[in-house]
């Protein structure tokens, strides 16, 4: 972005913008300008996203070249980024970082939404209580005339009206860095666009779209367990990308799906980081299968799986919520229509996966061999 410090001279007293690895750029006042042998060094307070004094106030000394001086109208907030009359690091961030701690974590960037993740599902403005709000705005919300706050419903409902208005497929891009709530936007748009298809649909019709969405919604654990898995940066991480087609009739209901899985990182299968894990679905089914399928499979003692610990200790395993997270994938699977024959294959699968990869080899003279011990729980 433009360079906005050039002509600018910093003096005690103002407010500016200061950029420090640990923080990106932060709000302070200059409390000291030092100047040696014509090369400043600015001396800053950091202050809240207001511009008044910080409780945990941070001192810092910086060169000019660290600094971005406070524009006019910088610290007012707005709906949409666009709307800002300059544009730089420093006040983009101030101002989604503003937005976050009062609760709003959307923003406009013309058609796009930029979403921070609350870890929180039950801010007020977020709830699903406010989605019949969405929804009765129809058309009348396209082209920004939604009188509602922004949210991933907003972006769900354009793409519905105007593929009804249009009759044109749309398409919603969800991206963002590890650990930022793809996967969760992905949800919530998903609902939002099953419910307002047949919101205003007969019973029958109505009860016509919740088989198709409920199996929708019930398709996501079983992607997750054999997809996601945990890294340094994010607990629930997906390690693939996903293209979901959601069907419509000419009515506009939504009548069916199909998704298509792509990059998965296979790699993980086999090994992972310090502090991380392999797919989840390893790990609920070696902790929450029945005493019965523990015994088929040979899963009573976990220490035999060395290579699913790696990452981190049995001992220091989220035990409980795979055993949950299992009760519901099992859940899933009958939903959305795989028969007790089928899902015994698949665990079938996993547990032989989890056996082949507990074999080490050991030298035998002067060659090497399968050691026995290992061959036996296979």
């Amino acid at each position: 972005m433009t360079d906005i410090r050039k002509s600018d001279v910093f003096e005690k007293g103002t407010l500016s913008f200061f950029y420090t690895d640990a923080d990106s750029w932060r709000l302070g006042r200059v409390t000291d300008v030092e100047d040696k042998a014509g090369t400043q060094t600015i001396h800053l307070v950091s202050c809240n996203e207001d511009g008044e004094d910080d409780e945990e106030a941070m001192q810092v000394a910086l060169p000019v070249d660290k600094l971005a001086p406070l524009q006019e109208g910088a610290l007012d907030n707005v709906n949409d980024l666009l709307e800002m009359t300059y544009l730089h690091d420093s006040v983009l961030l101030h101002q989604v970082r503003s937005r976050y701690w009062q609760d709003i974590i959307y923003t406009n960037i013309g058609a796009i939404v930029l979403a921070l993740n609350p870890y929180n599902y039950t801010l007020p403005l977020y709830t699903d209580n406010n989605m019949p709000k969405y929804i009765s705005e129809k058309a009348d919300a396209l082209n920004g005339g939604s009188k509602l706050p922004t949210h991933n419903w907003t972006v769900a409902h354009d793409a519905y009206w105007s593929m009804r208005n249009v009759d044109q497929p749309q398409s919603i891009l969800v991206s963002g860095e590890s650990g930022a709530g793809k996967t969760e936007a992905a949800k919530i748009v998903t609902k939002y666009l099953a419910v307002a298809s047949t919101y205003y649909a007969s019973a029958s019709e109505k009860e016509g779209g919740k088989f198709v969405t409920d199996r929708i919604a019930m398709s996501s654990p079983i992607l997750e367990a054999f997809g996601n898995a945990k890294t340094l940066r994010n607990d629930n991480s997906s390690r693939f990308g996903k293209f979901m087609k959601l069907q419509f009739n000419d009515k506009g209901f939504l009548h069916g799906c199909y998704t298509i899985n792509y990059l998965l990182e296979k790699s993980r299968v086999v090994t992972h980081g310090k502090g991380e894990r392999s797919y989840h679905t390893y790990y609920q089914f070696l902790f929450g299968a029945s005493e019965e399928d523990k015994e088929k499979y040979n899963l009573k003692d976990p220490h035999k799986f060395k290579w699913m610990f790696d990452g981190i200790p049995v001992e220091d395993q989220p035990k409980e919520n795979d055993i949950e997270e299992y009760g519901l994938v099992r859940q899933a699977f009958d939903l959305v229509g795989f028969t007790k024959y089928e899902q015994e294959i698949v665990y079938s699968v996993i547990a032989g996966i989890m056996h082949l990869q507990s074999i080490t080899f050991v030298p035998k003279g002067d060659k090497s061999g399968f050691d026995d011990a290992g061959l036996e729980t296979v």
